[in-house]
């Protein structure tokens, strides 16, 4: 009916007529689509498009690496405004994704937290662990054992290069 399409009978926000009648948008926001017939007849109509989410999630991590300890956590707080959390939102290190939001370490070092979205979007944030102390203290003792007599010194000499030796190491 009527005199059909123009061979480029689609227009998108303004820009070039096209024969293309699909249009790829990658942000939030209302969108014009004109379509025009053979001999320039043209209907306009307008969407408006809500749910598109870049965003990646806003991330906070935080680590008990103030104090010496055998172990150090490393907790993670999460939060996404567009399509939300994905269920398995958390990993470690490039391990696999999970829902665990904490994350127990045992030697220092640099640790990647990545936390995606429902679509996708990843935010990584690191962690750096330097106050776990794993290595008992080095000891040397010495004592005249050679000789006789009534009482013996033992002497103690005792090092440590992690946390450093308690207050009352003897």
């Amino acid at each position: 009916n009527g005199a059909g399409l123009h061979n480029q009978a689609y227009r998108f926000n303004s820009g070039e007529w096209t024969s293309t009648n699909m249009f790829e948008i990658s942000k939030n926001g209302t969108y014009t689509i004109e379509v025009r017939d053979a001999i320039g007849n043209t209907s306009i109509k307008k969407i408006s498009i809500t749910h598109i989410d870049t965003e990646a999630p806003k991330v906070d991590i935080t680590c008990n690496d103030s104090i010496w300890s055998k172990k150090s956590t490393i907790a993670v707080v999460a939060t996404d405004t567009g399509a939300g959390l994905h269920n398995k939102a958390y990993r470690l290190n490039g391990g696999s994704w999970g829902n665990t939001k904490t994350f127990e370490v045992s030697e220092n070092g640099t640790y990647v937290v990545d936390v995606r979205d429902a679509l996708g979007n990843i935010t990584t944030k690191t962690s750096g662990v330097t106050k776990i102390d794993v290595s008992a203290p080095k000891a040397n003792i010495s004592c005249d054992v050679g000789t006789w007599s009534q009482k013996k010194t033992i002497t103690v000499m005792a090092t440590d290069n992690g946390s450093g030796l308690h207050s009352q190491p003897y």
